[in-house]
């Protein structure tokens, strides 16, 4: 019988999907920003990374993603008190950690604002992953 299960076992392993690719990064802050309108009615939930600029003393733009569910809201990890936040990316598990946190409600997008600072082109954006399956 247990060697009925345990080839069993292997026959679901071996054509079932493959595990999911996981990319984990480090941003210095994530912004949860919440997007109104002029009336005051919400357009959208995005989530802002950012890093240090050194140079510029500022915080400036890498990537940005809009907010699909209250679970990729960044967590606070008590162990080492970074943030975090997960989602799936396509077939990519995504993670990024951040020191800071910050919520703001605006009635701008700030991320589009930020291209005066540091144009769309320039940015490093998250990691790019080309997923061959």
């Amino acid at each position: 019988m247990n060697v009925l299960l345990l080839a069993f076992s292997t026959c679901l392993a071996m054509y079932s999907d493959p595990p999911p690719v996981s990319v984990a990064e480090h941003v210095d802050l994530i912004e949860v920003n919440h997007y109104y309108d002029d009336g005051g009615k919400p357009v959208f939930d995005q989530l802002i990374f950012y890093n240090w600029d050194e140079a510029a003393r500022r915080y400036n733009v890498c990537a940005w993603r809009l907010l699909k569910n209250p679970n990729q809201l960044p967590i606070r990890n008590p162990r080492n008190g970074m943030y975090y936040c997960a989602w799936h990316d396509g077939k990519l598990l995504r993670s990024i950690e951040a020191a800071e946190r910050v919520e703001t409600w605006t009635q701008y997008d700030p991320e589009t604002h930020e291209r005066a600072f540091l144009p769309k082109g320039m940015r490093t954006d998250l990691l790019r992953v080309d997923l061959v399956r």
